[in-house]
């Protein structure tokens, strides 16, 4: 979260909790950085007072004026997907900024340093990734010991999943969270959100803007997805697109009316590693079903000698 999200954020928050909690309600309040937490606590003042201590934090984040400026999602394009555009402007910065070079004397040092560049910010962010991943699935490991409706409210801005690991640990969240009688309900802090840059991220040329701008609305569409599919697969609700934050928690505190687990046999799929969808359908007219999307079989583990 930014700043500016997380100032909104803690205000509906935080009028969230005023009545979210009945006599036998208790909650608590954690950060992914594990910097916060409050413990499981029915007062409010406790809770509030931990609201107000979360600043914004994050392994990896960007400064404006580092060039080549390279987000997680082209870094994903240049390291894993060999996408020669994504690597061109990449490449192009570096010359932008460094007026001293040559394009054909230092071509390949320019590559090279955007190439670094990639990796380091693709190494820190899947390291961010598998972060978050691990504190929410220990957070539904802590609350399925918890007596009576277990719910889970993630407040983010989303986060990309870009690596087979990642993506088998949001699997095993949701199957932990299933399990556990769980659910995980998510809401996208960033309201109506802009996909275009902001006068501080304006890039070196016209061409570098408007591949940036499409990196940018392409990257901020998918960090929904994780979010989404928590949501979905534990029968929790996914808030977005909306500015009323407030409606949003108020929404997410209220529980599904009926929730069903269904098993589902795997005798005859491989164990190859690919993702394969899901969909369910009731017959009864009026009924809103939300459940999850699909299921991933990850690769046996190598033994390692």
């Amino acid at each position: 979260l930014n700043a500016e999200d997380l100032v909104y954020a803690k205000k509906a928050a935080a009028g969230a909790l005023e009545g979210a909690l009945n006599d036998n309600g208790m909650a608590a309040v954690v950060t992914i950085s594990g910097k916060i937490n409050s413990g499981i606590t029915r007062d409010r003042s406790v809770l509030l007072s931990a609201l107000s201590t979360i600043l914004p934090r994050s392994l990896y984040r960007s400064d404006a004026a580092e060039c080549p400026k390279i987000e997680y999602y082209q870094a994903d394009l240049i390291e894993n997907k060999h996408n020669n555009q994504a690597l061109g402007d990449a490449i192009e910065q570096v010359f932008k900024c460094n007026p001293g070079m040559d394009v054909s004397r230092d071509y390949n040092v320019a590559e090279q340093q955007a190439e670094a560049t990639a990796r380091r910010v693709l190494n820190v962010n899947n390291q961010d990734v598998r972060t978050s991943c691990s504190s929410i699935a220990e957070f539904v490991r802590r609350m399925s010991r918890l007596p009576g409706r277990r719910t889970l409210i993630l407040v983010s801005p989303g986060f990309l999943s870009v690596e087979q690991e990642a993506a088998s640990a949001e699997q095993e969240i949701i199957q932990v969270a299933a399990q556990s009688n769980v659910t995980i309900s998510a809401l996208d802090a960033r309201g109506l959100y802009t996909t275009e840059l902001n006068a501080s991220e304006k890039s070196p040329s016209f061409g570098t803007l408007l591949t940036q701008s499409d990196y940018r609305r392409s990257a901020m569409t998918l960090a929904e997805g994780v979010m989404a599919e928590l949501a979905d697969g534990t029968g929790g609700t996914y808030f977005h697109n909306s500015n009323d934050l407030d409606a949003g928690f108020k929404t997410l505190t209220q529980a599904p009316k009926v929730v069903y687990l269904l098993e589902l046999p795997l005798d005859n799929i491989k164990p190859d590693g690919s993702y394969h969808r899901l969909k369910v359908k009731v017959t009864r007219e009026g009924l809103q079903v939300q459940a999850r999307r699909g299921y991933l079989v990850a690769k046996p583990e190598k033994n390692k000698k």
